[in-house]
C-alpha cells in the first residue's frame, strides 16, 4: 500500500485542522476547494493500485459514505460558509471520519502529515495546490498545438524505399547499358553489385527505418516523464502542461499503416505517482476533443469490467 499517495489524496479530506487553515482561512495563493478535496477521495477509490483495497472494511465504509453523503454536502449553497461546512455539516463530517479510518487502517501517520502541512517550511506549505480540476482546457489545447508544431523526427524509410526502387530499375537497364556503352564487363559487374547492395540496403531501411522514428518519439516521451515527475506539484504550470501533453501525444507513433505505443502505460503510471492525477485530467480534456488516442484512461476501472467498480459509482448519472 502506498501510504504517501494515500495521505496526499485523503489527508486534506481527513484532517479538520488542514481544512480549518486552507478551506476556512485560505488565501488567494494558498487554499483548498471543498469540491476538489472530495474529487481526490473519488480518485483514490477509482484507483485500487493506490491502496484502496476493497477488502479493507474502512475503504468499504468510505465508499458508502461518499455514496450516501457526497451529493448532500452543500457545495453549491452560497448561504453555507466553509466554516459551517468544516465545523458543523454532518455529511461532511461523516466523509471526513471515514477518510480518517482508511488512513488509520492503512497505517498512514495522519498526525505527522498534518504537522508537516501546518508547521513545515512556509515557502512550500503556502504554494498553491495544483489539482487536475483547475487545468485550463484552452491552455492544454494550446500546449498540444505547440508540441505538434515542432519539426517531426526524420523517417528514413521513404528514402530507403525510393533508393531500392531506383536501384532495381537501374539493374533492369544494365543490359541496355552494356549494349550502348563501352563499359567493360568488369565495370558492369561492379555496377551491378553496387546496385544490388543498394536494393538490399534500401529495402531494409524501408522496412525498419520507422524504428528510428519510434525511438525518437519514445525518447521525447521519456524526457517529458522525468520532467513532470521532477516538477509536480509546485513547478511552473506551463512546464507541467507541456510535459503532460508531450507524454500523452508521444504515447503512440504512426509508422506507415500502423500505430504503435512508445511505452508501457502501467509502468509509466507507477512512475508518475501523484502526478498521474494531473495527467489524467489533461488526457480527458484532449480526449473530449478527439485530439489523442486514449492512454492512461485505459487503466481505469470503467474501461474494464464494470461490475468490478465501486458500489458508490452505480448511481452515477
Amino acid at each position: 500500500m502506498n501510504t504517501d499517495t494515500a495521505l496526499n489524496l485523503l489527508g486534506p479530506l481527513a484532517s479538520q485542522a488542514v481544512q480549518r487553515r486552507y478551506l476556512v482561512g485560505g488565501t488567494q495563493d494558498s487554499y483548498l476547494l471543498a469540491e476538489e478535496v472530495l474529487n481526490d477521495g473519488d480518485y483514490f477509490l477509482r484507483h485500487p493500485q493506490l491502496g484502496a483495497t476493497k477488502s479493507l472494511p474502512s475503504v468499504q465504509e468510505f465508499a458508502r459514505a461518499l455514496q450516501e453523503c457526497a451529493r448532500k454536502v452543500p457545495l453549491d449553497d452560497v448561504t453555507v460558509s466553509n466554516e459551517t461546512l468544516v465545523e458543523r455539516d454532518p455529511y461532511w463530517a461523516r466523509i471526513r471520519n471515514a477518510a480518517q479510518a482508511v488512513l488509520q487502517e492503512m497505517g498512514a501517520d495522519l498526525g505527522a502529515w498534518e504537522r508537516g502541512k501546518l508547521e513545515g517550511d512556509a515557502a512550500v506549505a503556502d504554494q498553491p495546490r495544483i489539482s487536475p480540476e483547475i487545468t485550463d482546457p484552452r491552455r492544454i489545447v494550446a500546449a498540444l498545438t505547440a508540441v505538434r508544431n515542432r519539426p517531426p523526427p526524420k523517417d528514413p524509410s521513404s528514402i530507403g524505399c525510393t533508393a531500392a526502387i531506383v536501384a532495381t530499375i537501374a539493374i533492369l537497364l544494365l543490359p541496355l547499358a552494356a549494349r550502348w556503352t563501352a563499359l567493360s564487363s568488369t565495370a558492369l559487374w561492379g555496377i551491378g553489385v553496387a546496385l544490388g547492395l543498394t536494393v538490399l540496403g534500401g529495402g531494409l531501411l524501408g522496412i525498419f527505418g520507422s524504428g528510428f522514428v519510434r525511438g525518437a518519439v519514445a525518447g521525447d516521451a521519456e524526457e517529458a516523464i522525468d520532467q513532470l515527475v521532477a516538477a509536480y506539484p509546485y513547478g511552473d504550470p506551463e512546464i507541467l502542461r507541456q510535459a503532460a501533453v508531450r507524454i500523452l501525444d508521444q504515447s503512440t507513433v504512426s509508422t506507415g499503416p500502423t500505430t504503435v505505443g512508445t511505452f508501457d502505460r502501467g509502468e509509466v503510471a507507477a512512475r508518475l505517482g501523484d502526478a498521474l492525477a494531473y495527467v489524467l485530467q489533461v488526457e480527458r480534456i484532449l480526449l473530449e476533443r478527439k485530439e489523442i488516442y486514449p492512454c492512461f484512461t485505459l487503466l481505469e476501472p470503467e474501461f474494464g469490467d464494470r461490475d468490478g467498480g465501486w458500489p458508490w459509482m452505480d448511481d452515477e448519472t
